[in-house]
């Protein structure tokens, strides 16, 4: 039931049971002949930082590199020839992307008509009875608000029934304009949230955006600057017959 346990027993001696367990001892993984890979560039950006844990590199910090540009290659040269291995790395550098968000300057808004109705129900225990037929506004679209109202004695005793009172109030749709404030903070929000998402590792620096008016709608162009673990495995083949397949 535990693949991570080698064997278990349990020794009682009196009222006492002492556990034993011994690991299991791991294989270590071996590496095949699919096993050797390069790291490339997940974005273009600024390399910033590397840490070559396998392979060798062949670009440094301060260099620009473009996206799939291969930064640490698994194929080694030495003075007894050729060796490959699977590249490890994690690499750093500075990148920006860039997001528009939009959101429209009308939305619909409710507004009251005046109309309401008002129901009651008695609840007694697991019972409910009801003083009233139909439910609703025949219609007309309702907010429907519900309080329960406890019964008591004058001595402030408490009964076990109470009061349902349920009241719909009615209200037609219409047009409200979104407040331009109010509407940059939701795009705001939602790109950074974006871009914070989009990343394998590291996080926003900077950032900078422009609001605008865009016909019917609020537009956002929004400008993040981030410090981005750009390494990617790129698996490669020491075999012409695994690159035909």
């Amino acid at each position: 039931l535990l693949p991570e346990l080698e064997w278990i027993a349990v020794n009682c001696s009196g009222g006492r049971a002492t556990v034993l367990v011994h690991e299991r001892v791991q294989k270590p993984e071996i590496a095949t002949r699919r096993g050797t890979c390069n790291i490339v560039a997940a974005r273009t950006g600024i390399v910033t930082e590397m840490q070559v844990y396998s392979g060798d590199a062949v670009v440094k910090p301060g260099q620009t590199v473009l996206r799939g540009e291969l930064l640490v290659t698994g194929c080694l040269e030495r003075t007894n020839g050729l060796h490959y291995t699977h590249a490890m790395a994690e690499i750093y550098a500075r990148t920006w992307h860039e997001v528009m968000a939009v959101s429209p300057k009308m939305t619909a808004a409710k507004r009251y008509t005046g109309e309401e109705k008002t129901q009651y129900a008695l609840i007694a225990g697991h019972r409910r009875i009801n003083f009233y037929a139909n439910s609703g506004i025949p219609g007309a679209k309702c907010d429907k608000m519900t309080e329960t109202i406890p019964l008591t004695l004058p001595g402030g005793e408490t009964l076990p029934l109470a009061l349902l009172v349920i009241t719909y109030r009615a209200y037609e749709d219409a047009p409200a304009g979104t407040d331009p404030d109010a509407a940059r903070d939701v795009l705001e929000t939602a790109a950074e949230a974006y871009v914070a998402g989009s990343l394998v590792g590291g996080s926003i620096t900077e950032r900078r955006s422009d609001f605008t008016e865009d016909g019917a709608l609020w537009r956002l162009d929004f400008v993040a600057e981030c410090s981005e673990q750009i390494a990617l495995e790129q698996p490669f083949s020491l075999y012409k017959e695994d690159a035909d397949d």
